[in-house]
């Protein structure tokens, strides 16, 4: 069979290849045929092995293929040769030629051609150059070219290949796939198929197979129609069938008799033959086709009912030659009865376009026997919707994409929890592998190499992406939609190595398809979001590793405050770090960076319309040395034995600590040795040892009041005090403590308060607005402030408010949290219920009743907001009313709530909101702002009241009165207290301490 490789470059749209790798595509090996010549490819064997390839060897110092000792018994893992170098002796009538084998040149000793066993130096003793007589693929001896040397396949009972045994000679073969009905059905969004026929000398005047068809079983179909119809029903071979609608419901499985003979057919018409001069009609060939309705299926031609014999209409469809001529497909009818009514079958007819030259060019799609097979132009699949390459890489670049699902969103909650709506494809560390979760966007950080895959290959119709930050890769195969980056799962796989079967965050349904389960994903709907690369372990810059820092542990446990702090108990015995609340005794630290690991990995990328591979670094994760300077200004670290980690005082003996980013900003302390992560001999093998299923990260004991190193996992996302945040002291040298008048401008605008349609006061860029700055925790190391606006009551202000509990909040009716976007700000996410948005900052109505309470309204009802909730005393969160007021520049400031120290305010077109990406952080410079006749300036605060277990705590007050009152008004006591930090026994509750000279203030007693 002559074959034209240049006539494939003329296919346009169509769509070639890929079916070969198609798991329901049946492969068979056969001889291959036609002329030698550059490029052509085809296997070496016969039916008891092929030969597979070792490339362990290398020639003169370059790596090459020779034949591995053994071989395989299947065409599929063997090894594919193609044909360069070509050329033709015609005097001798011999062919010589050079072969590659994945994609290295084949070498073999040239005294007798059998297989290299080791590194060659001296060139003389091999050879790449082969020779065969003739000219054609049909040949039988391969030989070293001018030597009687030749390999040979092992023609024993053995099914491998074995170079060391006599066997008969090596000929080629090519891998011939017999398609299955979803084989081709898979085309058009796994709904069908269409045939063309471009390597036609003209296009056809008639192509009955240019419309969309459906292939359905043969087998299926007769049973539909059951014996009475049809006595002899096929037991293999497929239906053609019209893709209207009642064509796809022959799609599923259980189709009925009735829509069976509702269904439209394309068959073989016996009664119109278009007398093709050469072709000839009584054995089959040279016949048109026709469309009949299921009812017109019968087992024989009876022309007064129009009826048509079914086996006109069972086809079978094989990829011939997939190597030399992918994507043309041989079309074959096996027992067609076309006589009339004389019903005698014919056999092995091939359906394909041929074309005739006399008279004019005309084309025909018609039927030939075996004797003009080689005269057919061959079908080929066209109008497919598969993704191609094209779609998703990037030009000598990787593409990096966030992976979610979207589809039908699901009715209610029940139908949220075993969906994928909305959710994101992610890695998870566990005990033993990796695994895989599908996570709602406030648990996911898009910009986190766990959120991120890299299309590391592309195989056909299958786009395998890997994981930045694991590894894990996600196989897919996918349909276009109609909107960009959406796309249809045909098939779909994840993999750690070993096949990931089921993922966490999904669950299953009472009813219905299980989508925990990955082999049930076809025809969801995936969205590939470009995203760039970015840092998933914590990168400091030179500035920051000059400067001290604190390492502060937030989460809950059986304590209850919210950040702990490392403490070195030097005076113990042996020396040791335990968890502290207090942040004046945290141990403050250097940062010095250390050994890094890689992780690299090939990533597919497009030259022109070829893809390829290219190595890259795609994550790094650095650790870093803590240290303080001792007094001779030598450096202590961070290290040494298991019970006094400060003992180290070089580097070798320093313990290295990763710090992996969490979704909320926070990070992952983890703890190795530099052993640990030099033991490997590659990058891929130091990644591994610390970029693990299993890794363990830093977590507090609160039982034992210790911190633990090696019990808690990446996977326990709420292990007591495992977030950790890195403050610097940069950071820490805030505002001073004093009570004002201000205005926040920056070089966007300034700050200012709008109400918006929603009723929600808040924070926009506009013109300077004049805020109060009430101080708060003034006998902190960080100091902080309540930000408010006058609104023209005597008491009552507008409060800037971190407004996380009221974006996310609990619905009683719904008995689940839900999302309310109108504390999303506008621009930051995608989800239409704000989920992956940035919290908007707002202002809620309030009055200050104590430093450390707050006087507000929640559902109509006046409350007091406290640091911790009471139960019909006060709700906890006044820290949500709290901000940092921080420098970033000698005369600018950042603002930051202290109930979430990682986030900044900003601005993002115009309105305000909070981020945890410092670089978009609002840069403010403050104004003196003007006090009108209701805004008097605040006062600074020089007496405090601190509530405690039974008693209150008065600070500054020394010889003044103090009245202390419960809510009810009944005077608890009332005397002048000689102290400037003096104690009141009072109840448990809320009571009204007033000061002399002071403003009564309400505090909350245990």
């Amino acid at each position: 069979m002559n074959k034209r490789f240049s006539t494939l470059l003329t296919a346009g749209l169509l769509m070639v290849g890929a079916l070969f790798s198609s798991a329901n595509a049946a492969v068979t090996a056969e001889a291959a045929k036609g002329d030698l010549q550059n490029g052509a490819k085809f296997y070496l064997g016969n039916t008891n092995g092929y030969i597979k390839v070792d490339q362990t060897h290398n020639v003169n110092g370059t790596a090459v293929s020779t034949y591995a000792a053994t071989g395989d018994a299947s065409i599929e893992n063997a090894a594919l040769f193609e044909i360069a170098d070509y050329a033709y002796n015609a005097i001798g009538d011999f062919s010589t030629f050079t072969l590659k084998a994945d994609g290295k040149p084949f070498y073999v000793k040239k005294a007798d051609g059998s297989a290299l066993d080791a590194n060659v130096t001296d060139v003389a003793t091999v050879t790449n150059i082969f020779t065969v007589e003739g000219k054609g693929l049909d040949f039988g001896k391969i030989s070293v070219l001018n030597l009687a040397g030749q390999f040979e396949v092992n023609a024993s009972a053995a099914t491998k290949y074995d170079p060391s045994a006599a066997g008969t000679v090596a000929t080629a073969w090519v891998a011939k796939t017999g398609l299955a009905v979803d084989d081709l059905n898979a085309n058009l969004s796994g709904q069908g198929f269409k045939f063309a026929f471009p390597n036609a000398v003209s296009d056809p005047d008639v192509n009955p197979f240019a419309d969309q068809m459906i292939a359905v079983s043969a087998s299926v179909v007769d049973a539909a129609l059951t014996a009475s119809v049809i006595s002899s029903a096929a037991t293999s071979g497929m239906y053609f069938v019209k893709a209207d609608a009642a064509g796809k419901k022959l799609l599923a499985t259980g189709f009925t008799k009735a829509q069976v003979e509702a269904a439209t057919f394309i068959v073989l018409n016996p009664e119109k033959n278009f007398g093709i001069t050469g072709l000839d009609a009584a054995s089959g060939e040279g016949y048109d086709f026709t469309t009949v309705k299921g009812n017109k299926l019968a087992d024989n031609n009876v022309k007064k009912d129009g009826k048509v014999a079914s086996v006109n209409g069972v086809f079978a469809v094989s990829e011939d030659d997939p190597q030399n001529a992918e994507g043309e497909y041989t079309i074959t009818l096996a027992n067609a009865k076309v006589e009339g009514n004389d019903n005698t079958p014919v056999t092995a007819l091939s359906v394909g376009a041929y074309s005739l030259t006399t008279g004019g060019i005309k084309t025909y799609i018609t039927t030939v026997g075996s004797g003009n097979a080689d005269k057919l132009s061959l079908a080929m699949t066209t109008s497919n919707t598969w993704a191609a390459a094209a779609d998703v890489l990037k030009a000598d670049d990787a593409a990096i994409y966030n992976i979610s699902f979207l589809g039908t969103k699901p009715a209610n909650t029940t139908a949220a929890a075993s969906s994928l709506y909305g959710k994101y494809l992610v890695p998870t560390y566990g005990t033993s592998a990796f695994g895989a979760a599908v996570a709602a966007p406030e648990d996911v950080d898009v910009n986190a190499p766990l959120a991120q895959w890299v299309i590391s290959s592309v195989s056909g119709r299958n786009f395998t992406f890997t994981n930045r930050e694991t590894n894990v890769t996600f196989t897919v195969s996918m349909y276009k939609t109609d909107k960009a980056g959406e796309y249809a799962i045909s098939n779909a796989a994840l993999s750690n190595g070993t096949s990931i079967t089921s993922i966490g965050g999904v669950v299953a349904p009472a009813s219905g398809t299980d989508l925990s389960t990955v082999a049930n994903w076809k025809y969801q709907i995936v969205k590939l979001t470009p995203t760039t690369e970015s840092e998933g372990f914590l990168t400091l810059t030179d500035a920051q590793l000059n400067q001290q820092t604190e390492l502060v542990f937030n989460g809950t446990g059986s304590v209850t405050v919210e950040k702990l702090y490392m403490a070195y108990t030097g005076s113990a015995t042996p020396a040791y770090f335990v968890p502290i609340n207090n942040a004046a005794n945290s141990v403050q630290w250097m940062f010095e960076k250390a050994e890094n690991v890689k992780n690299k990995m090939k990533y597919a990328y497009l030259d022109g319309t070829d893809v390829k591979q290219k190595d890259s670094v795609v994550n790094v994760a650095t650790s870093y040395l803590l240290y303080n300077l001792k007094n001779d200004n030598s450096k202590q670290y961070f290290g040494g034995t298991a019970n006094d980690y400060k003992a180290a005082n070089d580097k070798d003996n320093a313990q290295r600590l990763f710090f992996k980013k969490n979704a909320d900003g926070t990070y992952a302390m983890m703890r190795f040795t530099k052993v640990a992560i030099t033991t490997g001999p590659t990058d891929a093998d130091n990644y591994k040892a610390v970029v693990k299923a299993d890794a363990n990260k830093w977590s507090v004991n609160t039982s034992s009041a210790s911190f633990e190193a090696g019990t808690a996992t990446l996977d326990e996302l709420d292990a007591p005090y495992s977030a950790v945040t890195v403050d610097f002291d940069a950071l820490s040298e805030s505002l001073e403590a004093v009570a004002r008048h201000a205005t926040f401008n920056s070089e966007e605008g300034a700050v200012a308060v709008k109400l918006n349609k929603n009723g929600i006061l808040e924070g926009i860029i506009g013109e300077g607005m004049t805020f109060w700055l009430d101080t708060a925790d003034i006998d902190k190391d960080f100091h902080s402030f309540y930000i408010s606006k006058g609104n023209g009551e005597e008491e009552a202000r507008d409060f800037l408010y971190f407004a996380t509990d009221s974006m996310l909040h609990w619905d009683a009716n719904k008995a689940d949290y839900v999302y309310n976007v109108n504390y999303a700000l506008e621009g930051s996410y995608v989800a239409a219920d704000g989920r992956d948005g940035d919290l908007k900052a707002i202002f809620r109505p309030a009055t200050l009743a104590g430093l450390d309470t707050i006087s507000t309204t929640v559902n109509g009802k006046s409350v007091l907001v406290a640091e911790e909730e009471e139960e019909d005393v006060c709700l906890g969160g006044v820290d949500n009313f709290k901000f940092y007021i921080m420098k970033a520049s000698e005369s600018s400031y950042v603002i930051r709530p202290i109930s979430a120290p990682n986030y900044y305010l900003y601005n993002l077109n115009g309105k305000l909101g909070f981020t945890n990406q410092v670089e978009k952080a609002l840069v403010v410079t403050l104004g003196e702002g003007s006090a009108t006749s209701n805004e008097d300036a605040p006062a600074v605060a020089t007496v405090k009241v601190v509530a405690g277990e039974g008693n209150v705590t008065i600070a500054g007050a020394a010889g003044k009165k103090v009245v202390v009152s419960n809510i009810l008004g009944q005077v608890v006591a009332n005397t002048v207290i000689s102290s400037d930090n003096a104690t009141i026994a009072a109840p448990a509750g809320v009571v009204v301490v007033a000061v002399e000279g002071e403003a009564a203030v309400k505090a909350i007693v245990k």
